[in-house]
């Protein structure tokens, strides 16, 4: 692992160079309406992690182990990961595991709700890209107001305000060319054409 960038912050050069980068320009890259899928392969630490959490969806190979090992080095979480996490895995898994630094094995961290899927890691990124086309599949209008929707009302704490603003898109949707497409292929039994 390259620790140059934190070595310079410790004789005391220019600490904008140790955080993150880019952690702002990623969280607004993952914000856009296009779905995300991160493939977790071999080991994830520290940012390795944090930066698949604001992910869409995240798979990982049977070999892969992942962890929040930023106290055992002195640092702490970064990428926003202490909201990503709690809105993946709950308060109490993700204390735990940013307290510990434990490192879990892929199928413990399906397990808890950290990623999706798990996968023969030689069959990793092929199934990856399988659930990219099952996605791609749908009208993309839709897939960004649902994924808008989600991360939006995860948020949200009012349920009136949720309740409005699915009816209001849900009634955007039904005069959407995707919905027509959908009617017309279900009279004439067979898939629709969304692109």
């Amino acid at each position: 692992a390259d620790i140059s960038r934190f070595e310079a912050s410790v004789q005391g050069e220019n600490l904008d160079n140790v955080v993150p980068r880019p952690a702002q320009s990623w969280i607004d890259m993952i914000k856009t309406a296009k779905p995300v899928i991160a493939a977790i392969n071999g080991v994830s630490i520290g940012e390795g992690l944090t930066r698949t959490l604001p992910c869409d969806v995240r798979v990982a190979s049977d070999t892969a182990r992942l962890s929040f090992r930023f106290l055992r080095v002195g640092l702490t979480p970064e990428v926003a990961s202490t909201h990503y996490a709690v809105y993946l895995i709950g308060l109490g898994r993700t204390l735990e595991l940013m307290l510990t630094g434990e490192l879990l094995p892929a199928d413990e961290a399906f397990r808890i709700g950290l990623v999706n899927h798990i996968y023969p890691t030689n069959q990793l990124l092929e199934k990856a890209v399988e659930l990219a086309g099952a996605i791609a599949d749908n009208p993309n209008w839709n897939l960004a107001k649902v994924k808008h929707l989600v991360h939006q009302d995860y948020l949200e704490h009012d349920i009136d305000k949720v309740l409005a603003d699915e009816s209001k898109i849900f009634r955007e949707s039904q005069g959407r060319d995707a919905h027509k497409e959908a009617l017309l292929a279900f009279r004439e039994k067979r898939a629709p054409n969304f692109h």
